[in-house]
C-alpha cells in the first residue's frame, strides 16, 4: 500500500513538474512568440478610405454625393487549411457571385492578414457575406460615389473608378475632391467585432472640399430634354447645348447627347465625350458681328454706309458665295439681321487677312476659354500668310 502510494505520489508530482516546466517555458522562453501570434490575431490596421466633397449645382442642389457601402476583404491567415479554404471559397463565390478560383486565389494568399476580395457591394451581396459568420473575413464600410440626378449632367461630371476621377469634373478636380485616407489601428475582440482602438476619427479629416457649380440643374434638365428632341428627330449621331448667362458668362447648362448614367457609366469614351468642350466646330453666322466689330474698330466700315450685298449671288475668287435669300443695299445692321455671307465677305475683304485673324484672336477665337473641363479644344484660325483669298471670305461669315 505504502509503495503504490509512493509510486501514485511520484507520478503526480511528475505530472506536476511537467505542467509547471511547461508553463515556465512559454511564460520565459515562449513569451515574444506567443505575444507576437496574440497581436497578429487580435490586432489590425485599417485603411480608411477617403471620402470625395460634394458637387452641388447653382442652388445647392447635390450633383454628386458620397455614401457609405459594405466592402470584404478577408485574413488568409486564419484559413489554415486546404480544405478550409476550399469551403470558403464555395460561400463566398456564390454570395459574391465572383469566379471561385479568383476567391480561392485571394484566401491562398499566406503570410497576408488583409486583402480586399471585393469592393462596394449593394446591400443583399453584403448581407449575405455576414450571414456566412466565417471567422476571417470581415465587412468594413467605404465610402462609394453616387449621382442622386442620374443622367444629368454627365458628361460635365464624369465619374470615378477605384482610384481616382475619370472623366469630367471629377477627373479635372480630382486632386480638391479625392479627400484623405487615414491609417488607424483597430482590435478585433472575443465575438470576431473589430473594435477601433481611438475611435471613429472626424469625417470632415477624410473629406475632400465640396465644388459648387454654375449649373442651373431645371435649365440642365431642360437643355438636356429639348436637346435629346433635337438630336433623334434629325437623326444625329450626338449633340450638345449650352446656357449662358450673359451678362457674367456662368455656364446654366452644358447638355451633351447621347446621355448616360455616371453611376453606370459604362465603357464606350465616346459616350463619354463632352463634345461642346472637346470638338472644334465651325461658329456658322454667329461671326458675323465680331467681323463687323472689327471692321467699326478699324475705321474700315461706319454704321451708316451701305453696302450691297449682290441679290443673293456673288461670283467671286472663282467661287460663288451666295445668300439664303436675296439682299440688296445694307446698312451693316441689316447685313447681321439678315445674316448675309455676302457682304460679311465684303467686310472681311476690307479688313484684310491679318487685321481680321488678329481682330478674331483679340476676341479669343482659337484660345481655350479655361472653362474648368479637361480635353478643352483650342480651336484653329487660319494663317493669313497661307490664307487663300477664298479664305478670307469664308472665315468672315463663319465656314
Amino acid at each position: 500500500m505504502r509503495l503504490r502510494a509512493a509510486l501514485l505520489g511520484a507520478a503526480l508530482l511528475a505530472l506536476f513538474a511537467t505542467v509547471l516546466g511547461r508553463a515556465a517555458f512559454v511564460q520565459v522562453f515562449d513569451r515574444s512568440r506567443l505575444s507576437r501570434l496574440q497581436r497578429d490575431q487580435t490586432r489590425r490596421e485599417l485603411l480608411l478610405a477617403p471620402r470625395r466633397g460634394l458637387i452641388e449645382g447653382r442652388n445647392g442642389e447635390a450633383l454628386a454625393v458620397t455614401r457609405d457601402v459594405d466592402s470584404v476583404f478577408v485574413d488568409p491567415s486564419a484559413f489554415e487549411t486546404d480544405k478550409s479554404r476550399s469551403i470558403a471559397a464555395d460561400a463566398l463565390s456564390h454570395s459574391l457571385q465572383m469566379p471561385r478560383a479568383k476567391v480561392l486565389e485571394k484566401l491562398s494568399q499566406q503570410g497576408k492578414h488583409f486583402v480586399w476580395l471585393k469592393r462596394k457591394l449593394d446591400e443583399p451581396a453584403a448581407a449575405r457575406v455576414r450571414a456566412l459568420a466565417f471567422d476571417g473575413v470581415e465587412l468594413v464600410k467605404e465610402p462609394k460615389r453616387i449621382y442622386p440626378q442620374r443622367e444629368l449632367a454627365a458628361q460635365v461630371l464624369g465619374f470615378v473608378g477605384e482610384e481616382a476621377g475619370q472623366e469630367g469634373l471629377e477627373r479635372e478636380l480630382d486632386e480638391v475632391l479625392r479627400g484623405k485616407s487615414q491609417q488607424v489601428q483597430a482590435t478585433r475582440d472575443a465575438r470576431g467585432n473589430m473594435v477601433l482602438e481611438h475611435g471613429v476619427p472626424d469625417p470632415a479629416e477624410l473629406t475632400g472640399a465640396t465644388v459648387t457649380l454654375t449649373l442651373d440643374s431645371a435649365i440642365q434638365h431642360a437643355a438636356e430634354r429639348e436637346l435629346d428632341k433635337a438630336v433623334k428627330s434629325a437623326g444625329a449621331v450626338g449633340g450638345w447645348a449650352i446656357v449662358l448667362e450673359v451678362k457674367s458668362g456662368a455656364v446654366l447648362a452644358l447638355a451633351g447627347n447621347p446621355l448616360f448614367d455616371s453611376s453606370k457609366p459604362g465603357r464606350d469614351p465616346q459616350i463619354w465625350r463632352d463634345r461642346a468642350v472637346q470638338d472644334q466646330l465651325e461658329p456658322g453666322s454667329t461671326i458675323k458681328s465680331f467681323v463687323v466689330a472689327r471692321a467699326f474698330e478699324e475705321g474700315v466700315l461706319k454704321p451708316d454706309e451701305l453696302l450691297y450685298c449682290e441679290h443673293g449671288v456673288w461670283p467671286h475668287a472663282g467661287r460663288k458665295i451666295h445668300d439664303t435669300h436675296p439682299v440688296d443695299w445694307a446698312t451693316p445692321a441689316t447685313v447681321l439681321r439678315e445674316s448675309s455671307n455676302i457682304c460679311a465677305a465684303k467686310i472681311g475683304e476690307r479688313l484684310g487677312k491679318e487685321k481680321l485673324i488678329a481682330g478674331l484672336k483679340a476676341f479669343g477665337f482659337g484660345e481655350r476659354t479655361n472653362v474648368g473641363l479637361p480635353g478643352e479644344a483650342r480651336g484653329s484660325l487660319g494663317d493669313p500668310a497661307k490664307m487663300a483669298q477664298i479664305a478670307l471670305d469664308t472665315t468672315s461669315f463663319g465656314q
